[in-house]
């Protein structure tokens, strides 16, 4: 991925985060600017991975702020994306409210769809986990 000499940049997070990145790098035995790099990149890497243009598959995972909210929005994403949607599936797990949708095919139409689910405001998190070695 990216080499090069150190940058040092300053990042604004909420005090219960910050407490939260201390708790777990203490536990890891490593400082904060180890576990945010690690995190960082992790982050870049799913994101990089669908703006090479290819044919690729991979799961879209998101949290919705409420079942309600996110079922209507569902419902036009399928529209639109339909094409590329292998499955969609709506599941509780312990007490938290998760939509995964199964996707496969160009990258472009993927970027497109995680940029609008991005966009909404019906949604806690959304994560792009690839899968396979698809990235050619």
């Amino acid at each position: 991925m990216l080499r090069g000499g150190r940058r040092r940049f300053g990042v604004s997070i909420s005090s219960g985060l910050a407490s939260v990145l201390d708790d777990v790098a203490c536990a890891l035995g490593c400082n904060r600017s180890v576990l945010i790099e690690n995190a960082v990149k992790s982050m870049l890497e799913e994101h990089l991975h669908y703006m090479k243009q290819h044919e690729c598959c991979g799961l879209v995972i998101v949290e919705p702020e409420s079942r309600e909210s996110f079922m209507v929005y569902t419902e036009k994403i399928m529209e639109k994306y339909g094409g590329i949607i292998r499955l969609s599936m709506h599941v509780h797990l312990k007490g938290g409210c998760f939509h995964i949708f199964v996707v496969e095919g160009d990258s472009d139409l993927i970027r497109e769809l995680l940029k609008e689910v991005f966009s909404t405001r019906a949604c806690r998190s959304v994560r792009f986990v690839p899968l396979g070695h698809t990235c050619s």
